[in-house]
């Protein structure tokens, strides 16, 4: 009990500390650290985030936190404030062993999220039987009228956001100290400058056709088809060959292309799948269309805006607001077998497949928000969906 109180009083007192968004001049000052003074930052961040994670996930309303799926990610935070606590003082070989070993442990976490949410809905609808004739409500058409569920929603919101500060951070600092940039290096010609987990040159068209033709070859393996993409009114191919002809120095700009990599898949792999959909088996679905604007705000000279454009299935107009809710899924009755299957299969950490669960354009939008962004949708049912991302 000693050792539990001990680590119970830790976890309290850290929880308690602030912790903030890493701006991208955040993350590029931490170069100027010593390797010793970044780990001491990164070990302390890591010590508050997780204890607030710990905490936050604890007290969600309606049991929620009593989940299986959602206690075993407790139990995972709470082994990382095990092992960040047995590190000696100053031994950066196994600083660095134990910060690795925390980013692989959270690997499946936003399955074990999504899967949570799911039996947490079912808990409750299993519970609260309507009297009469009265039909059932389900979470995400009552969430705007009942606190504890707009609760849910805040602290998933406050959890993803400290999650990804300390995933962010993590990869940053690793990079930061090996030097190692093998990984990261662009398809291109002209191999990309990083700083840590930074692209200095981002190309978000780029990134968009990478995310487009692995989302295009999910299609294809379990469709044998799928849309062609168009970017600024051009196939994407042959957009991509001109790019590496004349460069455009104008559009680069320092971002962690990892987060644009996740946020264009999300919304790429939603627009092809139900392009496929309104297609119907073998039919060739409809082009997908994305334009990327740049200076397109009265308030920013650099505001760049990338629109999605599909000719999909398109979304209830009742259902418009509720995209972006946890408790949204487009799944439940609309999802082909395969589809789903697709998603579960193709899972990887940065880029893990959660359509239908209500995670998926959810995800998007709050990296899109990490660093001032937004994303919006507009949809017209049996017509289709434009998504614009602002970066």
């Amino acid at each position: 009990m000693g050792e539990a109180n001990e680590l119970l009083h830790h976890i309290a007192e850290n929880a308690s500390q602030p912790i903030s968004k890493y701006s991208l001049q955040d993350l590029l000052d931490l170069e100027k650290l010593s390797p010793e003074d970044r780990h001491h930052h990164l070990a302390r961040t890591l010590q508050v985030g997780i204890s607030r994670i710990i905490l936050l996930l604890q007290d969600l309303p309606f049991g929620l936190g009593s989940m299986g799926p959602i206690r075993k990610v407790i139990q995972d935070y709470v082994q990382d404030i095990r092992e960040l606590r047995s590190i000696p003082p100053n031994d950066p070989v196994k600083f660095q062993g134990c910060i690795s070993a925390i980013f692989v442990r959270h690997r499946g976490m936003l399955r074990h999220i999504a899967h949570g949410l799911a039996e947490f809905q079912s808990h409750l609808r299993s519970s609260f039987v309507p009297f009469g004739e009265f039909q059932a409500t389900s979470c995400v058409d009552a969430s705007e009228r009942v606190p504890a569920l707009k609760r849910i929603e805040d602290v998933l919101d406050e959890f993803f956001t400290i999650r990804t500060t300390l995933r962010l951070l993590i990869s940053h600092c690793l990079k930061l100290t090996t030097h190692d940039s093998a990984e990261e290096i662009s398809d291109e010609p002209d191999h990309a400058t990083y700083v840590g987990a930074i692209c200095m040159d981002t190309k978000p068209s780029v990134v968009f056709v990478e995310a487009y033709m692995h989302a295009q070859f999910m299609c294809r393996r379990k469709f044998g088809l799928g849309s062609d993409l168009f970017v600024n009114g051009m196939l994407a191919k042959d957009f991509i060959i001109e790019r590496i002809n004349i460069r455009q120095e104008e559009s680069c700009f320092p971002y962690v292309d990892s987060h644009l990599y996740f946020i264009f898949s999300e919304v790429l792999k939603n627009a092809l799948f139900t392009s496929i959909r309104k297609a119907g088996p073998g039919e060739k679905p409809a082009p997908i269309h994305a334009s990327f604007l740049t200076g397109s705000s009265l308030h920013s000279e650099n505001e760049r805006v990338v629109k999605v454009t599909d000719s999909g299935e398109g979304i209830l107009s009742h259902d418009v607001n509720k995209v972006f809710s946890y408790y949204y899924s487009t799944a439940k009755g609309r999802v082909h077998a395969p589809v789903a299957a697709a998603h579960e299969q193709a899972g990887s950490e940065e880029h893990p497949q959660n359509f239908g669960t209500g995670l998926s354009l959810t995800g998007s939008r709050l990296l899109a928000r990490y660093f001032g962004g937004e994303m919006t949708l507009q949809s017209i049912c049996r017509k289709g969906t434009d998504v614009y991302i602002h970066l």
